[in-house]
């Protein structure tokens, strides 16, 4: 499916994300910082779709070969979301959050 055909399946606004280059240990990496979907869309597979979606678009960023994102570590719905996707686990919290990374 194509974003634009499940923006237009959708309709309505059911989630959000941010993402973009960030500072970590002097270095410029490219992060998601944000990725939200509505309670009400939850389990049917929105997720995954937009998170493909946001990754695909990230990879087009000048300089992104990696994406980097952190979690609370009770949340283990978004890390098996997450590694899933094929982010690692990088045994390092930052600032009370677990730290994982996806190659390209």
């Amino acid at each position: 499916m194509t974003r634009e055909e499940i923006i237009d399946k959708l309709k309505d606004i059911i989630g959000f994300a941010m993402y973009g280059p960030t500072d970590l240990d002097g270095e410029t990496i490219f992060q998601l910082c944000r990725f939200m979907i509505d309670v009400r869309a939850q389990g049917k597979g929105h997720g995954k779709q937009a998170l493909s979606l946001i990754l695909d678009e990230m990879k087009k960023l000048d300089g992104c070969n990696a994406v980097y994102l952190s979690i609370e570590p009770e949340n283990e719905r978004a890390r098996h979301i997450y590694e899933k996707a094929g982010f690692v686990c990088l045994d390092r919290e930052i600032s009370g959050e677990l730290l994982f990374k996806l190659e390209f």
